[in-house]
């Protein structure tokens, strides 16, 4: 405790104190994996064992795959690429499997210094959900029918 130039100790109620320590910080947290401003991304792949999808927008001209699409059409599937949600925390890691295949890849290309490119890995983890790897590093987990609702979205 702080009283103008003295620096003082004081007593906080055990209950107060038991509460500040019992705060699991998971459930304050924003559970969107990656939350890019749509104005600082020039490009976007989406990438599935189906194959490869590829969105842009540039001066007022967006283009989904091959087709050239409006605003509001690129709008949509740009959001439904952030609405997979963090369903829980990663277990901690036994022994890690490097042979696991991505069941989708998302990579955000920026169009400005600022801020740097983003790649979103989904690898299966069990039969009801899937690890969320963020740039390389591993710490929720998604739902595996929200994922596989995305894919086929785009594919």
């Amino acid at each position: 405790v702080s009283e103008g130039d003295k620096d003082t100790a004081g007593l906080l109620p055990e209950s107060a104190a038991d509460t500040l320590l019992s705060i699991d910080p998971y459930d304050y947290i924003l559970k969107i994996p990656v939350l890019p401003n749509i104005t600082t991304v020039s490009s976007v792949e989406v990438e599935s064992a189906k194959g490869l999808y590829t969105m842009s927008a540039q001066d007022g001209t967006y283009r989904m795959d091959s087709h050239k699409a409006d605003e509001e059409e690129y709008n949509e599937a740009f959001q439904r690429l952030l609405n997979i949600l963090i369903a829980g925390e990663l277990p901690e890691k036994g022994e890690e499997d490097t042979q696991k295949e991505p069941i989708l890849t998302v990579r955000f290309f920026r169009n400005t210094e600022e801020a740097s490119d983003i790649e979103v890995i989904y690898y299966p983890y069990d039969e009801e959900y899937v690890e969320i790897n963020v740039n390389g590093s591993s710490f929720f987990l998604a739902e595996r029918k929200e994922v596989e609702s995305l894919c086929e979205y785009f594919f």
